[in-house]
Formats: C-alpha cells, sequence, structure tokens
C-alpha cells in the first residue's frame, strides 16, 4: 500500500540514502572545507550527492562500488558513453603531440570545417572553454545582433554560470 504521508517517507528515503552512501557523505564533507559549496553540482543533491569513481560504456559507479546506468551522459557529452575505445586512442595520440601549447594547433581547423561540412545550417563555429563561456558568447552575439536585451531561459535549467543566466524567478526574489 503507497505511503500517504510524503512527510515520513522523504525522512525514511533519505536515511536510506544516508545509510548506502557513508564514502560519498565522507568525501563531500572533506569537499566541503576546500571548495565552496562542496563539490561542483552539489546543489543538485540533498543531503550531499553521490561520488563516482568511474564510469564505463553506459555506466557510472559510485566510490561504495554501486552501478548506475548513466542517463544523463555528462549533459550529452559523453553520447558515445565512458572510455569509448576510439576515443581514448584519439586522445592518447592527441596528448603524446601535446595540448594548451598556448597557440592555435590546426587541428580546430580541421575540426571546424568538418562540423560546417556536417551541419548545413552552420557556416562558422566558435569553440569555447566551458558550456559558461558558451552561453555568455551566444547571448552577447544575440544581443548584439538582435539589439534585444531580454533573454529566455527554462527555469531550474542549467545554463552556465554567469550572472546573466544564474537568475530565476522561483523562489521569489523577494
Amino acid at each position: 500500500m503507497p505511503m500517504k504521508n510524503t512527510a515520513i517517507r522523504d525522512i525514511l528515503l533519505e536515511e536510506r540514502y544516508r545509510v548506502g552512501s557513508p564514502r560519498s557523505k565522507e568525501l563531500f564533507e572533506r569537499a566541503c572545507k576546500t571548495m565552496p559549496g562542496g563539490v561542483k553540482g552539489a546543489y543538485f543533491h540533498q543531503p550531499y550527492p553521490l561520488t563516482m569513481s568511474q564510469g564505463d560504456g553506459c555506466y557510472v559507479y559510485d566510490v561504495e562500488g554501486r552501478k548506475f546506468t548513466d542517463f544523463a551522459n555528462h549533459h550529452s557529452t559523453m553520447i558515445l558513453g565512458h572510455n569509448h575505445p576510439a576515443v581514448i586512442e584519439v586522445v592518447q595520440k592527441q596528448l603524446e603531440r601535446g595540448i594548451a601549447l598556448g597557440a592555435a594547433m590546426g587541428i580546430e581547423t580541421e575540426l571546424s570545417g568538418e562540423m560546417c561540412r556536417r551541419i548545413s545550417s552552420v557556416n562558422r563555429i566558435r569553440f569555447c572553454n566551458s558550456g559558461t563561456e558558451a552561453t555568455l558568447h551566444a547571448i552577447r552575439l544575440a544581443r548584439g545582433f538582435s539589439g534585444r536585451t531580454k533573454i529566455a531561459k527554462f527555469e531550474g535549467g542549467y545554463h552556465g554560470s554567469h550572472d546573466i543566466v544564474e537568475v530565476s524567478v522561483s523562489p521569489s526574489l523577494e
């Protein structure tokens, strides 16, 4: 029979979560001592986030050794899964040549050309270091092109970590 009292259900679920994840709790408490807010994304998880130790294919494993299906795929950036052999091979080759050399390396020109060729609506591409930087530039570009100042965003969605997109209307700002 389903539980009718959601407060009791929530307490029991949280206790089950805590019992099943003591190592994640310990690691989060340690992280809070040296990083504001604990860890990246901690605000999405209460009472603390699970700490993952590895990924393989469509699965991730927490520090307790439990296996989870990764439906998020790092917000779709891991569309080929974790530890895909072809990805590992090209990353290893690039590491041998060097990364972050502080100058153009040519590989970005090859990639942008291939992307423009494959996506008919794309004429040019600007690579960014993060999603935050990408949304910041996209908003600046859209405002400059349109002359408008307002933007639309999904309430509760992640749009980067900059002032323009972190403002919310729920809960009330008052």
